[in-house]
């Protein structure tokens, strides 16, 4: 649908229309709720809640110029003395909460690293995902390399930065027509976070151009994709959802990465970035059952950098309802078949 021109006094009164209506929800939810109900306004859900940010004075100056005082605060002394407050902190990350995934059928991919992906391994796990009604598909970090970005040695034969991106289009455009109807939500890995640090390192005068995020670059709203980012993580029910580097000290165990997902995390929790299936289930005093899994990959099994490893492809799928409750089907996939 066409985006049509629309006056900042329209999208300030639907803005306000929605946080009436949903008090107390977070912005990601209110967004997501403002870009379904008006495609014709927002882009994206990104979009949507740039704009609720910023009329709600949750950026910058803004933030600053507009901060009120709440009547609740203790007045001292005379009517003419001003309200004694402690000064407000500086938030590094906004609205830091998990994102919800509504019920349903969820299929998990994770470390494709495009370019360097496995085609038949790709092929292998979306063939055997259509035999669900999938509601929504979470790519769950390292979907791009962003090669050219690294920061460790790389071979400057293959830094194709334009290659990568066509690449990434393509492999979007694929997941949308196997899966129309879809939910698609794409979680940056610590691969996707090397744009932002190079940016960062290189030339921080492009940071604040929004054309320069990393899914503008990839046209990522074309496709409807919804971008999560800042390590933020995604909950399905009472199961957890990370890429797996959000723990800077890492979840490094060199038997079952799943069991030091669990020794961090301390709750039933999926993620990928090991490159190895595995899982890990302990119940404590009252019975109660916790479990973590980590994904397989869906790149080549033999980088230059680490040819011989304990690497395998796989892809998951999680079934999750209104009340919490949630299944893992936790696959590998050998040789373009699955086990």
């Amino acid at each position: 649908m066409a985006k049509k021109t629309v006056s900042s006094s329209v999208i300030d009164e639907v803005i306000g229309e929605y946080i009436r209506k949903f008090p107390g929800s977070a912005k990601q939810s209110i967004a997501r709720a403002l870009f379904k109900d008006h495609p014709e306004i927002f882009s994206s859900v990104e979009s949507a809640r740039e704009k609720l940010r910023y009329r709600t004075g949750c950026q910058g100056e803004r933030r600053r110029k507009f901060r009120k005082i709440d009547e609740s605060e203790v007045k001292f002394g005379s009517q003419s003395d001003t309200f004694m407050r402690m000064p407000e902190g500086i938030r590094d990350i906004e609205d830091y909460i998990p994102l919800e995934i509504d019920p349903g059928k969820t299929l998990v991919l994770n470390d494709v690293h495009i370019p360097f992906y496995d085609r038949a391994a790709i092929e292998a796990a979306v063939h055997w995902a259509k035999s669900f009604k999938v509601n929504t598909v979470l790519l769950n970090g390292d979907i791009m390399d962003c090669y050219a970005q690294s920061r460790w040695e790389t071979d400057p034969r293959k830094r194709n930065i334009k290659n990568e991106r066509d690449l990434t289009i393509q492999f979007f455009m694929w997941i949308k027509s196997n899966f129309p109807k879809a939910r698609i939500v794409w979680k940056f890995g610590n691969h996707e976070e090397r744009h932002e640090r190079y940016l960062m390192v290189r030339c921080p005068e492009l940071l604040s151009l929004p054309i320069m995020n990393l899914d503008a670059i990839v046209d990522a709203d074309k496709f409807g994709i919804e971008v999560v980012r800042d390590m933020q993580p995604i909950r399905l029910g009472n199961l957890y959802a990370l890429h797996g580097h959000e723990y800077k000290f890492q979840i490094s165990n060199p038997v079952n990465p799943a069991r030091g997902l669990y020794l961090r995390a301390k709750k039933s929790a999926i993620c990928g970035h090991f490159h190895q299936e595995s899982s890990h289930t302990e119940s404590d005093i009252s019975e109660d059952i916790t479990t973590c899994w980590s994904v397989a990959c869906l790149c080549d099994l033999h980088p230059r950098y680490m040819p011989l490893n304990k690497w395998c492809h796989g892809v998951a799928m999680i079934t999750h309802d209104s009340q919490g409750n949630f299944a893992v089907e936790n696959k590998r996939i050998f040789r373009g078949a699955l086990l």
